[in-house]
């Protein structure tokens, strides 16, 4: 081969192998980062546990709003109860009132124009109770209807 051959086979190959590959000055693949990989799995750490604590207070606050709404409601309820209380008490006192036999005796005699029954009948029913057809009633001898009602003057 000539000397001019072997120089144009060198002269590609040189070509060839700049071509194929550029060295650079510096660290390589680590060059372009700014955290070292320690940094790294330190930060992701970090950004795990601000997540949890975040879910965590996310999970109490809806605990809490919660409870409030429970107490709110138990509030509400107590309320109800003594207000019910209240009334009930207020409605014994009026059925008291409205209940005194002197009150009903009152109110039937100067409103209603009643008068106290003269002739009063007591039933003794300790021997038992027959029941008495309003048919057969009037069939009862005079003696039977003696021993069954008693009459009290009054």
């Amino acid at each position: 081969m000539s000397s001019a051959a072997r120089q144009y086979r060198q002269v590609q190959e040189q070509q060839r192998n700049q071509r194929d590959f550029k060295v650079l000055s510096g660290s390589g693949k680590q060059q372009n980062k700014h955290l070292s990989l320690g940094a790294q799995n330190f930060l992701k750490i970090c950004c795990a546990v601000v997540l949890f604590v975040f879910a965590l207070g996310v999970v109490r606050i809806a605990f809490t709003a919660q409870t409030v709404s429970v107490l709110l409601s138990n509030n509400t309820l107590t309320n109800e109860i003594t207000n019910a209380q209240a009334r009930g008490d207020d409605l014994q006192v009026q059925q008291s009132i409205f209940a005194n036999p002197g009150r009903v005796e009152r109110i039937a005699r100067d409103n209603l124009g009643m008068v106290s029954a003269e002739k009063v009948a007591d039933l003794d029913i300790s021997q038992g109770y027959k029941t008495i057809p309003a048919a057969s009633q009037n069939k009862l001898s005079s003696a039977e209807k003696s021993s069954e009602v008693k009459t009290t003057e009054g």
